[in-house]
């Protein structure tokens, strides 16, 4: 029994004016109308008014190489906090933080994190010398001050909170040293 098979090609069916609007019609129903509804609940600024979920951002600061943490007559002139490592978490703040006792000296908000100079100051606490040494800079410090270096991360919004750690402290020389003076 031979079987013939009939070779044609496939012709699309051909759609009316109506039906192709009718097929429009219901896909601007179907997926448009509902994304429409939905975009004025996005952008709305309703307060959360909720109760603020239990969470702790753990900020880890980085081993302090320069000056030694604890370190005292530390030079008052501009420099840098040299470290071992980053901060674990995008975003932190680093901060200089004056003792209660140090006569009105001002908190010193530091920018970022930079690769570390070459050759790092002296004296230097002991590190791996494989490890990346990373830079912050400094205005010039007040004389005898004890400066305690601080990080800090916040969570903004309704339920706002603030995560503080520190790498230690160091105390300023008693007077004021420039450059090109002693």
């Amino acid at each position: 029994m031979l079987v013939v098979a009939h070779m044609s090609y496939y012709r699309g069916r051909f759609r009316s004016k109506v039906e192709l609007r009718a097929i429009a019609y219901r896909a601007f129903l179907y997926l448009i109308v509902p994304v429409i509804a939905i975009l004025p609940a996005c952008g709305s600024r309703h307060e959360y008014a909720g109760p603020c979920p239990d969470v702790s951002i753990a900020v880890r600061g980085p081993a302090l190489i320069y000056p030694i943490p604890d370190a005292t007559n530390v030079p008052t002139t501009a420099s840098a906090l040299i470290f071992s490592s980053l901060p674990v978490l995008p975003g932190v703040t680093t901060s200089l933080v004056p003792s209660s006792s140090s006569g009105g000296a001002a908190t010193l908000q530091l920018g970022a994190f930079t690769v570390a100079p070459s050759p790092i100051p002296s004296p230097a606490a002991s590190y791996e010398p494989s490890a990346k040494l990373y830079a912050v800079a400094y205005p010039a410090l007040a004389p005898s001050t004890t400066y305690t270096i601080q990080y800090g991360t916040s969570q903004s919004g309704p339920c706002s909170s603030a995560e503080t750690t520190s790498s230690g402290s160091f105390t300023t020389s008693y007077r004021f040293l420039s450059i090109g003076k002693a």
